[in-house]
């Protein structure tokens, strides 16, 4: 039986419930509730129970989100797993309950559609998302062979799509335009289709509500794919002139009928890339050889008990047993340990204290960026613990630069922004590995590593709990001050969301 044929079934229901992104979709809500809440009260077969019921009311407001996002500061893995647990619980029998409504899948997959990419603007992590959007769209595959609807099928279809976007959005806080144009193909390739699929079908409310939000995610793609393309070929020293494709972008956008943030973040596309080809035939910046360094300083708390000059000295020794008997440091090999430090600062010479700028510096193996497929590595980033007997440690990663176009400093540089792409999401197109072939999502996954394995040394010591040294940045404090980072990001971006991170730059 169709849904629409169902008894207690209303027919078409009207279009304010059909839910567009980036706009308020309070009608979508209160249809679902009211539908799910009828449902039980007459007994259908499928009804939510009163606890699907009420788990339902938190995931269908943003409220449960942002409490997820932004008040868990203490970064509580418990509290992320179960957020997750309750995702993949309540959504898909409130799937299976949405398919028995006339259009119900429908206007679900799109107010979740909705919700998602409210939440995708209170995080980077896009890892809840994922969790949204599969345990749906799962839950509606399983019911596809018993249903005709093909509304429904091509809603969700858009919402699954919301995971070629994530992995755009990555490309674009990588700054690197080979993957950028790579990945918003792909998107572009997976969009269309369902484009074309609703464009063929009866016309009606729900048609025309999915038609306008796939062609405009089509659009959308194909302008960020276009714009970062002529980027790319600008920046390998293709000068001609591009005026004319960016001006076919620009009218495509401008025909089509943007919400304001996403005709906001494709106006920044578009200037950015303009600007760029204005400059085409004007002597560019070139460096024939500089270093480009990022570090993270990290301190190691001490009682009056502590000797910081022997604590250097005994991180200094178990490194070396490391080295020699083959192990690795936070996951990277370690390939030297020397017992002093570069000059690369002037310090008076000792203090009170009799410490210096003394101490010890443990190399270790190098990373690697690179597209895979490519023989020849994009970035080689080379990493080194500095311990000082002053207490001024840090982790050093130092990127060498040879005959670089100016654009590759600001590529090394934003290896270390706090909201560099999760590299685990597009390991086709790029990926970062350590010297033993592990993959790793980016450089803050690496100072983590690094900072819990000195963690594990210094307990080794067997020094007494509450007595010995700890590190004044854990590897739990590590993330959470980037999670704090990203939060004053997204509030400053509150009204743009970054999936154009790179073109507004």
């Amino acid at each position: 039986m169709h849904p629409a044929d169902r008894p207690g079934a209303e027919r078409e229901p009207g279009p304010a419930v059909f839910a567009s992104v980036d706009r308020p979709a309070d009608a979508a809500r209160r249809w679902l509730t009211a539908q799910f809440d009828r449902q039980a009260a007459e007994g259908e077969p499928g009804a939510l129970a009163a606890e699907q019921r009420a788990d339902l009311v938190q995931l269908l407001s943003s409220t449960w989100w942002r409490a997820v996002f932004e008040d868990d500061a203490d970064d509580d893995e418990t509290d992320a797993d179960a957020a997750g647990a309750l995702l993949r619980r309540a959504l898909p029998p409130a799937v299976r309950a949405a398919a028995r409504l006339p259009r119900g899948g429908l206007i679900l997959a799109l107010y979740l559609r909705n919700l998602v990419n409210d939440a995708w603007l209170m995080a980077w992590d896009h890892e809840l998302l994922v969790i949204a959007i599969e345990a749906s769209c799962g839950a509606a595959d399983d019911l596809r062979h018993g249903s005709a609807d093909e509304l429904d099928r091509l809603g969700w279809a858009l919402l699954r799509f919301m995971l070629c976007e994530f992995r755009v959005e990555t490309a674009l806080l990588t700054g690197r335009l080979e993957a950028v144009v790579e990945l918003a193909d792909a998107a572009v390739a997976a969009v269309e289709p369902i484009v074309a699929a609703t464009a063929g079908l009866d016309g009606g409310v729900a048609r025309g509500a999915l038609l306008r939000e796939a062609t405009n995610e089509a659009i959308y793609y194909r302008a960020v794919r276009d714009t970062a393309n002529v980027g790319r070929r600008l920046f390998k020293g293709d000068r001609r002139d591009a005026s004319a494709e960016l001006a076919r972008v620009r009218a495509d956008v401008a025909a089509a009928s943007f919400n304001p943030i996403d005709a906001s973040e494709l106006r920044g596309h578009l200037t950015a890339i303009t600007a760029l080809n204005a400059a085409r035939d004007r002597d560019w910046l070139h460096v024939d050889e500089g270093r480009v360094r990022i570090v993270y300083p990290f301190g190691i708390r001490t009682t009056g008990h502590d000797d910081p000059i022997a604590v250097v000295e005994t991180l200094r020794r178990q490194a070396e047993e490391l080295r020699v008997g083959g192990g690795t440091l936070g996951g990277l090999p370690v390939a030297d340990v020397r017992g002093r430090l570069d000059l690369s600062d002037v310090w008076q010479g000792t203090d009170d204290f009799g410490r210096g700028y003394r101490g010890a510096t443990i190399l270790l193996g190098d990373l690697t960026l690179e597209r895979p497929g490519e023989g020849r590595p994009l970035e080689v980033v080379e990493t080194r613990v500095q311990l000082s007997q002053l207490g001024n440690h840090s982790i050093v990663f130092e990127i060498a630069l040879e005959d670089a176009p100016a654009h590759r400093v600001a590529q090394a540089i934003h290896l270390a922004t706090p909201v560099f792409g999760d590299l685990h999401e597009i390991e086709g197109s790029l990926r970062m590995r350590t010297a033993t072939g592990a993959t790793v999502t980016g450089l803050p996954e690496v100072v983590t590593g690094l900072l819990a394995a000195i963690r594990g040394l210094l307990d080794a010591t067997g020094v007494r709990p509450g007595r010995g040294p700890h590190l004044a940045a854990a590897a739990s404090e590590q993330r959470a001050a980037r999670l704090q980072q990203q939060r004053h990001v997204a509030g400053q971006l509150r009204l743009a969301r970054l999936r154009g991170a790179r073109g507004r730059e």
